[in-house]
């Protein structure tokens, strides 16, 4: 499902990366400065918008995406998310609800171009699982 394009880089066949680190944060910019020009990584992409932004950032293949939606939840508990791009976002779906898992979001058609849910692990964290639409 992933490949390495020419630099190396590894994206699933919808081009996002198989795997993400996500950061709810109350200021992206603030956070674009610290990772790209603290720590050296690369934005990849960013966007703003009347109801949210968000920015990506890379360094060696890692990935680290922060967002920002006016009025979301920024605690440490809801500010960390893992998303996994899979090629069988539905099947996924099934097995979790039949596994009694907590869900945050249901399965759904989103208007950032992704079909996804997002859960949570036994130790809190969000988990989302997505494919591109």
């Amino acid at each position: 499902y992933a490949t390495c394009r020419d630099d190396g880089f590894l994206v699933s066949d919808g081009g996002f990366p198989p795997l993400t680190t996500k950061l709810l944060v109350p200021d992206v910019d603030t956070g674009v400065v610290f990772y790209r020009d603290t720590l050296g990584f690369t934005l990849v992409d960013s966007t703003a918008a009347a109801q949210s932004c968000f920015a990506t950032l890379e360094l060696e293949g890692g990935h680290v995406l922060l967002s920002h939606v006016p009025g979301r939840d920024t605690s440490p508990e809801n500010s960390i998310e893992l998303r996994f791009m899979v090629r069988d976002v539905d099947a996924l779906d099934a097995r979790c609800r039949e596994k009694g898992v907590t869900y945050v979001r249901p399965l759904g058609d989103q208007d950032y171009g992704l079909r996804d849910f997002v859960i949570r692990d036994p130790y809190g964290v969000r988990v989302r699982f997505a494919r591109p639409l």
